[in-house]
């Protein structure tokens, strides 16, 4: 009998939620170049008018700080 209670009770729980889609992250790290050559940040577009295009599709950060 309890071994009859144990079965209906796992077959009676709920499934386990489904995990969330993963998220894609890429960096770009742009050593020479100053945030207000770029039309991302205000810049001329012509600089670099691919990472601008990157820029206006997706998330940017405004302010970052990297300990020297």
């Amino acid at each position: 009998m309890a071994r009859l209670l144990i079965a209906l009770a796992a077959l009676a729980a709920p499934e386990p939620a489904p995990s969330p889609p993963r998220t894609n992250v890429v960096v770009f790290v742009i050593d020479t170049v100053r945030a207000d050559r770029l039309g991302a940040y205000g810049g001329s577009p012509k600089t670099a008018p691919v990472f601008d295009r990157i820029a206006s599709e997706h998330f940017v950060f405004e302010s970052a700080y990297a300990p020297s």
